[in-house]
């Protein structure tokens, strides 16, 4: 048996390998981002077929001592040499003089390891077309099938892209419980003591024919008893915010797969599931990821307005032979959606977002390519980055893929317009109205409904008031009902100078003649410090100041026109300590309160904590919560209401 060792063969004065490499240089602007969308869809390419569980991916993070690592002092010596064959490079320099300081200290190390998937099939033979092979030796080349995620056999640079040494092992545990573990190391060709060139790519193996070692290996204690892929990233660069870039690169790449139960994704102890999707998205920030959570609603929520449209080969698809369902369109209307379709195909990775389908009409929706001939299609089409569908790619019968792009792009826009297009005839709709307008339910009888907005005014109330020796434009809050202003009644005998004045102040007396009897004991003047308590009251204000006005998509139906009942129905878009309700009824020229009766929650797991006038105020908040509120308010005609939704 031979030892082990770091082999680099020589290239045979063919041509040098240098640092650039474009398969790595292509995932070095994110990462970590990529190594976990890569790494992914690779594990679920090579899911078991014969295993129904979804395929799990392990994240773990660990460091290793110097010498630790598989023949280091040989491995640092390549570096050097790498180095001295270079010294013309100022980055090649700067990047190897790294990587020897890497030596220097305890190296970290980042542990993928898949599950539920077959492991490096061929290892032991090292065969042409084997998983093996196609992992660890090709290069732009994939064997993959047809409805695969992965295509050109790319992805497997990104591991080399997060590491400073540029050297990733490979351990496995095939379908028939064979082990074998490989090392590789993509550097830069340079000169050995012999004066013969090396390739920039080498091995650590004990063949020199590069084989697989046949034995199982670990570097953190970790031992392997099913199959599957362990990859160590040696000289990891990217551990910080590492927690945070793998659970934003999971959902934002693999939100589908997940919610199919395709795939579960682990680091340490945090389990990205169907079951916990929901956790993880909640906490992630809404303005940035607005739209992951406006798909998560499209796959989660029982929402009968989201529309789940199975593909019929008449109308798109079968003249390029297409199935009937081969792929399925999820749609939703709603306010500032994002236009956009998120596009996917069978492996469930999010690919990229179409646009450019309808300017108007405010929407947002998925696309899952689930057909085996539409996948094949498709993925042809597909970038290395899996960030594009270009129908030039296919040299040959470039034609027919233009036209099958050009076809799905027209369906879709088809099928919103269809869905939510408003038709075009003598009515114009004012934009927004539907946020105020209440869904009328058919009461049965044919009475003539009648339209209140001719005024926002609900009651008069009487008062005189002494003209302020303030400006004109001065407002005076009808809110405080004037209670500070009665105590100042009293000034108004100074108006009896006046000739025509006596009578007036009797008749504000006359409303106020039930509280006359008390203003005799008003004048102790002691009585007023008690009203500087209420400077205590602006801490009301700073509470509502702490209420936060959230855009949610809202649908208002009256029940009961004679009773003012409605129900409101919303979903929670983020958790929050408590949120609020605020009616307010609609007029021509301005707006008012709306008094509220009485308040349920019919459905739900918010509770509703207090009403106070116009407001509901309810706690128990939690994100993605469909809720339905039975309100009855001062008002027994059809109106025009605003609801607004507030969040604590």
């Amino acid at each position: 048996m031979n030892e082990m060792h770091w082999r680099f063969v020589s290239n045979l004065n063919a041509g040098d390998d240098g640092l650039n490499d474009a398969g790595i240089e292509t995932f070095t602007a994110n990462m970590t981002y990529s190594l976990v969308r890569e790494t992914i869809q690779n594990a679920i390419d090579a899911k078991n077929k014969e295993n129904q569980n979804p395929v799990i991916v392990e994240f773990n993070d660990f460091y290793i001592k110097p010498t630790e690592f598989p023949n280091n002092q040989e491995f640092i010596e390549i570096l050097g040499k790498c180095l001295a064959s270079n010294k013309g490079d100022a980055t090649t320099v700067e990047f190897f003089e790294h990587a020897i300081s890497v030596f220097s200290q305890s190296i970290p190390v980042l542990r993928i390891s898949d599950y539920n998937t077959c492991g490096l099939e061929g290892a032991e033979s090292g065969l042409k077309g084997t998983k093996w092979h196609s992992l660890i030796k090709s290069s732009g080349s994939s064997n993959k099938e047809l409805n695969s995620g992965g295509s050109f056999g790319i992805g497997k640079s990104a591991t080399f892209s997060c590491s400073d040494l540029r050297t990733v092992l490979y351990a496995s545990k095939d379908s028939s419980g064979i082990d074998s573990y490989i090392g590789v190391s993509r550097l830069v060709s340079h000169e050995e003591e012999s004066g013969k060139w090396t390739v920039g790519k080498g091995y650590f193996t004990e063949s020199d024919k590069m084989n697989a070692i046949l034995e199982s290996f670990s570097l953190d204690g970790y031992i392997r008893n099913e199959p599957g892929t362990d990859m160590y990233v040696l000289g990891f660069s990217e551990l910080d915010n590492l927690k945070y870039n793998i659970i934003e690169s999971t959902i934002k790449n693999f939100i589908v797969s997940i919610w199919k139960e395709k795939l579960i994704v682990k680091y340490k102890d945090i389990i990205i599931s169907k079951n916990t999707l929901g956790q993880h998205i909640g906490k992630l920030s809404s303005k940035r990821y607005q739209d992951i959570q406006n798909y998560y609603y499209i796959l989660s929520s029982k929402d009968p307005s989201i529309l789940h449209i199975a593909l019929k080969k008449e109308e798109y698809g079968e003249k390029y032979g297409f199935g009937d369902g081969e792929c399925e369109l999820l749609l939703m209307e709603g306010e500032e959606f994002n236009r956009n379709i998120l596009m996917t195909r069978s492996a469930g990775m999010s690919l990229f977002e179409q646009n450019n389908i309808h300017g108007s009409i405010s929407f947002t929706g998925i696309l899952m390519i689930t057909g085996d001939k539409m996948n094949e299609v498709f993925k042809k089409m597909e970038m290395p980055a899996h960030d594009a569908w270009k129908p030039g790619r296919c040299r040959q019968n470039r034609k027919f893929y233009e036209n099958a792009y050009k076809d799905l792009r027209k369906y879709i826009k088809n099928q919103v317009i269809d869905n939510f297009g408003k038709p075009v005839g003598d009515e114009i709709e004012a934009f927004g109205a539907e946020d105020f307008l209440p869904e009328i339910k058919d009461s049965g009888n044919d009475e003539k409904k009648k339209e209140v907005l001719e005024s926002s005014i609900i009651t008069i109330e009487n008062k005189v008031v002494k003209p302020p020796n303030k400006p004109l434009n001065t407002i005076v809050d009808e809110d405080d009902e004037n209670k500070p202003d009665k105590p100042d009644k009293p000034d108004k005998p100074d108006k009896p100078d006046e000739p025509d004045e006596p009578d007036e102040p009797d008749e504000p007396d006359k409303p106020d003649e039930p509280d006359k009897p008390d203003k005799p004991d008003e004048p102790d003047e002691p009585d007023k410090p008690d009203e500087p308590d209420k400077p205590d009251e602006p801490d009301k204000p700073k509470k509502k100041e702490n209420y936060k006005l959230v855009n949610v998509k809202k649908r208002l139906i009256c029940i009961n026109k004679e009773a003012g009942e409605y129900l409101i129905k919303f979903t929670i878009p983020d958790k929050a300590k408590k949120a609020k309700l605020e009616f307010v009824l609609v007029g021509e020229q301005s707006s008012s309160k709306i008094g509220i009766v009485n308040a349920t929650c019919k459905s739900g797991k918010v509770k509703i904590i207090q009403v106070d006038d116009n407001i509901i105020i309810m706690n128990n908040i939690i994100n993605y919560d469909d809720v339905v509120i039975q309100v009855a308010i001062e008002f027994d005609e059809f109106c025009m209401l605003e609801v607004n939704y507030y969040e604590n």
